[in-house]
């Protein structure tokens, strides 16, 4: 589907949408980014401004810690605004939703199954999308590995990369990751990960060239604190000299 045009970089500019898809239902997944800084020693927010949000634009919760034995359902792709990540839609039996990552291997209308056992590997091979490091051959392509078992993807997110396992250790319950900038790392076996490289492979012949590039896509331009007065921001004024934050009466906040 093709988007409507709000600008230059917008003029060719699609996205993905399905009818299962309804923002409406899942607007609880989507949170806002907000600027951290202008805070005192205390954490006291001090910095006045006239608009609270720098951005509208809505990110999407993703979870990179799901575990479950029961297949879930994959009803529709979508696009995380400014980082060109594809995400799955995930239908749970309970009746939750979930964003889940995207490999080249998800597809949509289909079930996700995840962890199986060693035996069940060749037969359904090609419907897996997700299962422990134990259970897959080496040298396979891999994205979205957990370091330590519940703790989370953490290794091989970004678009269009993955990883291999070079090496397995069943005494120690150890295997040794390869990166996709060939530093080796140790997971364990019993870490999560996904089969094939992540989705968007395409993302690295996306470059910013030029300042109007996020300028053009709704990112206005940051102005740094140094450059204010105290009254504007915190690190305003003679904040380089005194190098402590200041209130916007221009008092120290670091002994408050």
């Amino acid at each position: 589907m093709k988007k409507k045009m709000t600008s230059n970089a917008s003029r060719n500019v699609t996205f993905i949408s399905s009818y299962w898809f309804n923002k409406a239902r899942f607007k609880k997944l989507n949170f806002r980014f907000k600027n951290k800084s202008g805070r005192g020693s205390t954490g006291r927010v001090i910095l006045w401004t006239k608009q609270k949000t720098n951005t509208s634009a809505r990110s999407i919760v993703i979870n990179y810690n799901f575990r479950t034995t029961i297949p879930v359902f994959m009803s529709t792709f979508t696009l995380t605004p400014f980082s060109n990540k594809l995400l799955t839609l995930a239908m749970l039996p309970g009746g939750g939703v979930t964003y889940l990552p995207t490999t080249y291997k998800t597809k949509i209308f289909n079930f996700w199954n995840f962890f199986v056992r060693e035996k069940e590997w060749w037969r359904i091979k090609d419907e897996l999308i997700a299962c422990y490091v134990a259970l897959i051959p080496m040298f396979q392509k891999i994205s979205n590995v957990e370091a330590v078992p519940g703790l989370g993807i953490q290794y091989v997110r970004s678009s269009g990369s993955f990883g291999k396992i070079t090496s397995k250790n069943e005494t120690t319950n150890s295997a040794i990751l390869k990166l996709p900038s060939g530093v080796r790392k140790i997971v364990s076996t019993f870490s999560v990960i996904m089969l094939g490289s992540v989705s968007l492979k395409n993302k690295n012949l996306v470059k910013s060239t030029k300042s109007g590039y996020w300028r053009n896509n709704g990112r206005k331009p940051i102005v740094r604190g140094v450059a204010m007065n105290p009254i504007d921001h915190p690190h305003g004024g003679r904040t380089k000299s005194i190098k402590y934050p200041r209130t916007p009466w221009g008092k120290t906040t670091k002994f408050k």
